[in-house]
């Protein structure tokens, strides 16, 4: 009898891989971009002006389904635009403040109308989308400062805006660590709480050691580590201490309190494991919570629900968890 020999284990495991839908788009998007230059080497004028240019492929056609009212939110010391997305049918009540993503120095609520308007889609929710002071021109804590405000404009006057309750937050990557940071304020004021927060692949700690930034932090599937710490050095003015405050890294903070939150992270992105540490310690003090963690896709591949499966799964996952955390 001849006895068949195993199979050799590998030294090493295989090299991460992206999705083949996932490769598609990554690889058409290199392809269309590679005119745009490094947004580290442009001026803030022009890496914004890209910005909204790679993100308006992503959009387009997201809201067919929805109202658009753009307004204005009056600040202290400036104006904020701001972006409402209703839905004409399958309407619920709540009410979803987004803070878009792009590093605390771009985006827009303009960028990320495809986002709003598909979470607003799935949820049924009115979501509200603004225009936070962005780094390096305003750095750490305007933007944060500039969403407590919003949010206590928009729950003061929601009978006026016809809004309603339930009322929750959130945010994809530096808008996640804005919409955890302004839920700890509120906490730490001893105000209402939303009722839930949602935390899109979420930058919570400037830690560039974790074995995410080892293994993908290198540019190959996107965003770099280098690049995040080009973000955190604008975000805090350059004053590395203030990387250390929990109201810029919340994963430092104390989490007791929170109502329930929904994180995801993508697989290949440096900034998994920050999603990954924050759910564990979120488990350590009892805060309820889901985390899904969608495997081949990079940094920012929610935006992309138009074209990639995996977006418009991640989104179905968030309504499904919204419904079921906070039945109509």
């Amino acid at each position: 009898m001849t006895v068949a020999k195993a199979a050799p284990i590998p030294s090493t495991p295989p090299p991460p891989r992206m999705s083949p839908t996932m490769q598609a788009v990554f690889d058409r998007v290199a392809r269309e971009d590679a005119h745009l230059g490094d947004a580290m080497a442009l001026s803030w004028r022009q890496a914004q002006a890209n910005f909204h240019v790679t993100a308006s492929r992503w959009y387009k056609g997201n809201a067919k389904k929805s109202t658009i009212e753009r307004f204005a939110v009056p600040c202290p010391e400036h104006e904020m635009q701001a972006i409402r997305v209703s839905q004409k049918q399958k309407a619920r009540p709540g009410t979803i403040l987004f803070l878009h993503g792009g590093g605390w120095v771009f985006g827009s609520s303009e960028s990320h109308l495809g986002a709003a308007a598909r979470l607003s889609e799935l949820t049924g929710m009115a979501v509200v989308s603004v225009d936070y002071r962005l780094a390096p021109a305003h750095p750490f804590p305007a933007g944060l400062n500039d969403a407590n405000w919003v949010w206590r404009w928009l729950k003061a006057g929601q009978k006026h805006m016809n809004l309603s309750g339930p009322w929750l937050v959130a945010g994809d990557s530096a808008g996640a660590n804005l919409a955890l940071a302004l839920t700890l304020d509120l906490r730490n004021a001893g105000e209402p709480l939303p009722d839930a927060a949602l935390l899109f692949y979420g930058v919570f700690s400037p830690d560039h050691s974790t074995f995410s930034h080892k293994t993908f932090g290198s540019g190959a599937f996107g965003l770099s580590s280098d690049k995040m710490d080009w973000f955190w050095g604008h975000y805090v003015a350059g004053a590395k201490k203030s990387r250390q405050s929990p109201r810029a890294a919340p994963l430092l903070a104390d989490l007791q309190g929170l109502p329930p939150l929904y994180l995801n992270a993508a697989g290949l992105d440096p900034l998994r494991d920050d999603a990954m540490a924050m759910t564990k310690r979120l488990g350590q003090v009892g805060v309820p919570h889901q985390f899904d963690l969608v495997p081949g896709v990079n940094h920012g591949f929610m935006q992309m629900s138009r074209e990639l499966p995996e977006a418009m799964a991640a989104y179905e996952t968030v309504a499904a968890w919204v419904a079921k955390t906070l039945p109509a």
